[in-house]
């Protein structure tokens, strides 16, 4: 805000709406726009050679990392997922895809995730800026979104989907909230159809990166479906600028149309492929179909106590056993005290262990497997299907005690008493807002034991289809010391930030609060970004429940790649609440003062022979300073690019 003094009277302007007669305002209006985007540049390509600089972690485990390099090349070389193994559609095809896209482009892997993460954060800048028109609240809120440390920590560094998975998250709901944004407020057909198409697909490569796709639906519903609530709240309240007319409602039927084609469309094409190549039209097999409903349906079944994080146990294998021919198939592997799974959760291993909920269903699939079940998806359906029969038959009949059935995905509940979630929810709230692990940078090369250093074969299969990785273990070994020397840099910003984040979220809470406060007691229509910052707080809050609930029921959930979809939309919560919180644009000469009611009392005042009203001037003899020239309040109009409403401009884009 730039303020001028005449005599006893003070007016304030901001800079992207000067007066002429402000000293050097025509400079000023000119420059500062380049600034700003040179800001935004800056920061964009910091956060990329900072990423950059992260060593890359290679991981031996065939059921991460190698198997999402190993299907990225039988993508490249036009196999799809390759030849069919129990692992094939364990996990969705999505970073794979990715993988091998950013190999082809030539564009190191790392680089390719922290460009999907800068244009989420865009969205959110965009998002600010389209609603507030504050250029510096939007290049502030990229900047501090751009240079979040949790994209360069250990975390991140590792060929894992969860990074790039969250980033994901965050830019299908701020594309949908600029496509709706884009459709109340007559936005040209060019960035509608960009929109929606960028949304939709979004949407689909998210629902193919993990199992856990369904939870973007919440909050991006919540808001596209907000952003319309509000715009017809606003037509009730006879608001001309926020009208909905019958070009909206054929914009809004187009956009969704687009958006859905390019959501379903991606599905489709991968279920096809599946169904052609391996028998069975799914994503993948451990988010739904057979797999899924048998292994809930045998958690279900109550026999003996209950035991923390074993979601069968061996009382209810026991039980199922002679009421299930498929289940007995399974036993002899299931059931051997030698069986690797059974370890992976052990407290002591000198003893032997039951299966814990994040290795159960691994020592289930291996099972079947033994037992010729999974030689192609097809017959691997089939007896999963027959299993969860057998299962469900005899708790009808009750010659098994069962559970209510709950949808597969939901069945854990059962397993999660509800002090013990409320206590794993408020536990894993508290390290989300505090970053706790989320900003730790990457181990280096010496301090990696031996068993678990990369053989030259396992860095070969890496090579083939990511960039940017050493070629050798020599390589690694300078890269790793190189980023020794500048870890003070990674680790200053993390404290920053460690100071920064709360603050962030906290005054977020506020904005947002005041916001629907000012909402309540003007009795008008809620602010856009108040409708977005909601929208995000849902996303929150279903990541962290479902967190609370793997924590609780299944295995230790409190790791921090886990916390990226929750933390990425907390992070982009904060700056919208802060930006919700602040007044919207207002009269240039007085925000205080009402400009419908200014204007009206020009009215008596105006020169004959003319249609325009000075608002917000000052008269000296005959001439009338202009600071903001419109036709009538309740009247719109768009000027040399600049949009006049209700007695104020409003620069800035046009959705």
């Amino acid at each position: 805000m730039v303020t001028l003094r005449r005599g006893d009277s003070r007016r304030s302007f901001r800079l992207d709406s000067l007066p002429s007669e402000v000293p050097g305002a025509r400079l000023i209006v000119r420059w500062v726009p380049v600034l700003q985007i040179a800001i935004v540049v800056v920061a964009a390509v910091v956060s990329v050679v900072l990423r950059r600089r992260v060593p890359v972690e290679l991981g031996l485990s065939p059921y991460d990392g190698l198997l999402f390099a190993r299907n990225a090349r039988t993508m490249e070389h036009g196999a799809w997922l390759g030849t069919f193994s129990p692992l094939t559609l364990a996990k969705g095809p999505g970073y794979p895809l990715f993988i091998a896209v950013s190999h082809a482009a030539g564009i190191e892997l790392k680089v390719a995730e922290q460009v999907v993460y800068l244009a989420a954060v865009a969205t959110v800048a965009l998002a600010v800026l389209a609603v507030s028109r504050r250029r510096w609240l939007a290049t502030g809120a990229f900047v501090v979104l751009a240079l979040d440390p949790a994209n360069f920590s250990g975390a991140s560094s590792s060929i894992m989907r969860d990074n790039v998975f969250a980033s994901l998250g965050l830019l299908a709901v701020g594309l949908g909230f600029l496509t709706s944004l884009g459709v109340v407020r007559q936005s040209r057909w060019w960035w509608l159809v960009a929109g929606a198409s960028g949304t939709g697909a979004t949407g689909a490569l998210y629902w193919l990166t993990r199992e856990e796709g369904a939870t973007l639906l919440p909050p991006l519903g919540l808001a596209v479906a907000g952003v319309l609530l509000v715009a017809w709240w606003a037509r009730r309240r006879r608001k001309p600028e926020t009208r909905l007319g019958r070009p909206s409602f054929a914009k809004a039927g187009v956009a969704l149309a687009l958006t859905a084609l390019a959501a379903v469309a991606p599905l489709a094409f991968v279920r096809a492929e599946n169904s052609a190549r391996y028998g069975a039209a799914l994503d993948n097999d451990m988010a739904e179909g057979a797999f899924l409903r048998a292994y809930a349906d045998w958690s279900r079944v109550e026999a003996g106590p209950r035991a923390y994080r074993i979601p069968i146990t061996a009382d209810q294998r026991a039980a199922v056993y002679p009421v299930s021919a498929a289940a007995r198939e399974l036993r002899p592997q299931l059931e051997a005290l030698d069986n690797r799974w059974r370890h992976y959760g052990c407290q002591d291993m000198t003893r032997v262990c039951d299966y814990a909920g994040g290795w159960m269903v691994w020592a289930i699939r291996d099972a079947a497997a033994s037992a010729g079940h999974f030689r192609d998806e097809a017959g691997a359906q089939r007896f999963f299907t027959r299993l969860s029969q057998e299962i469900v038959a005899a708790c009808d009949d009750g010659r098994l005690r069962c559970a209510a059935t709950l949808p597969a995905s939901l069945q854990p509940i059962q397993r999660a008493p509800l002090g013990l979630l409320a206590h794993s929810f408020v536990t894993l709230s508290k390290d989300l807002i505090t970053v706790q692990g989320l900003y730790e940078t990457p181990g280096v090369a010496p301090n990696v034991p031996l068993k678990m250093r990369v053989s030259g074969r396992v860095r070969a299969e890496y090579l083939a289809v990511v960039d940017g990785i050493p070629v050798d273990a020599q390589a690694a070994a300078a890269q790793s010391a190189i980023f020794a020397g500048r870890r003070w840099q990674y680790e200053l910003l993390g404290n920053v930030y460690r100071v920064l984040v709360p603050l962030l979220v906290i005054t977020g809470i506020g904005g947002a609060v005041t916001s629907a406060v000012r909402t309540v007691r003007r009795r008008e229509a809620p602010s856009y970004l108040l409708v977005l910052a909601l929208a995000l707080a849902a996303g929150v809050a279903i990541r962290l429940f479902l967190l609370a609930l793997i924590h609780t029921a299944e295995y230790d959930a409190a790791q921090a790649r886990y916390q990226f979809p929750g933390y990425f939309l907390m992070m982009a919560f904060g700056v919208v609440g802060i930006a919700a919180g602040l007044r919207g644009p207002r009269s240039v000469e007085d925000p205080a003062r009402k400009p419908v009611k200014r204007a009206r009392e020009l009215d008596d005042d105006q020169t004959a022979g003319t249609n325009e009203q000075h608002v917000g001037g000052r008269r000296h003899g005959s001439h009338t300073e202009p600071i903001a020239r419109v036709r009538h309040p309740d009247r719109a109009d768009e000027r040399g690019g600049v949009r006049v409403v209700a007695g104020r401009p409003e620069h800035g884009m046009g959705i």
